[in-house]
C-alpha cells in the first residue's frame, strides 16, 4: 500500500496485487496450475477487504504477457522454461497454458470482487509488446 501522505493527495496510485511472475512458485509444476485461481481470489479478497476503503481502482496482474513470453517462451525470465532451455519446457504450448491460467485467476478475482464489493474497478494491467 501507499503511504498516508500519498493516499491523502489527489494522486491515486492503483495497487497491483501481483506481478504475475511472483506467483510462479505456486504454479510452476503445472504451468500455472488452475487451482491458482482460487488461491489468488482468496488473496485478492483479503486485499479488497483490508484496503478497499482507500483504493479506487485495482489491478490484478501487472504485465501477464511478460510472464508467458519471457518465462515460458524465451526462458529469459523466471522460471526460465523454453524448448531450448536448460530446465526444459515447451515453447509451443506452455506460454498459452500460463496465459490461460492467469486469465482464469483474474476472472475469479473479479467475480469475487463483483459479488462482495463492486464499488470500484478491477482490471488487469497489460503491457504493450
Amino acid at each position: 500500500m501507499h503511504s498516508p501522505r500519498v493516499s491523502s493527495s489527489a494522486l491515486q496510485p492503483p495497487p497491483t496485487k501481483s506481478r504475475a511472475w511472483r506467483l510462479r512458485a505456486a504454479g510452476d509444476r503445472a504451468y500455472g496450475i488452475r487451482s491458482l485461481g482460487d488461491a489468488f481470489a482468496d488473496y485478492a479478497d483479503f486485499c479488497f477487504e483490508r484496503f478497499g476503503d482507500r483504493v479506487k481502482n485495482w489491478f490484478t496482474f501487472n504485465e501477464p504477457r511478460v510472464v508467458a513470453a519471457l518465462g515460458y517462451d524465451s526462458g529469459f525470465h523466471a522460471p526460465g522454461r523454453c524448448t531450448t532451455c536448460k530446465f526444459g519446457g515447451n515453447s509451443t504450448t506452455e506460454p498459452y497454458i500460463v496465459t490461460h491460467n492467469i486469465l482464469l485467476s483474474h476472472a475469479t478475482a473479479v467475480k469475487r470482487y463483483r459479488e462482495k464489493y463492486q464499488l470500484t474497478e478491477v482490471v488487469s494491467q497489460l503491457d504493450h509488446g
